[in-house]
């Protein structure tokens, strides 16, 4: 699994972004294949920019943001532009999870395990 992660960790950093900062992302998605934007946010405390590719979905002119660890139960957008939000995942994937959002925003991202179902 982590040799996966680190062939997409790859195309994103030397494809698909820089695909995208040339302008030519709206001809990277279709219906069939799906579509990705980037996400360009800037650190809070650093203040670096960073690029996140993401897969969306339009269904009734509304745009989804995709996401494969789990489900999303509650979100904010905070007064600063920040989000926050409460996930629902498998607890083997917790450690998977916090592990990209770290990578993704260079360690400058809060987690917090809420609650543990034992079923």
């Amino acid at each position: 699994m982590n040799i996966l992660r680190l062939i997409f960790r790859l195309l994103n950093k030397f494809f698909m972004i820089p695909v995208f900062k040339l302008g030519l992302g709206p001809f990277m998605g279709n219906p069939i294949s799906g579509y990705i934007m980037v996400l360009k946010t800037i650190g809070h405390k650093s203040g670096l920019t960073r690029y996140a590719p993401v897969n969306y979905a339009i269904l009734d002119g509304n745009i989804y943001c995709l996401s494969g660890f789990g489900k999303l139960v509650e979100e904010n957008w905070m007064g600063d532009g920040s989000w926050s939000g409460t996930i629902e995942i498998p607890a083997g994937l917790s450690s998977d999870l916090i592990d990209q959002l770290n990578n993704v925003t260079h360690g400058e991202v809060e987690t917090e395990i809420v609650k543990a179902n034992k079923e």
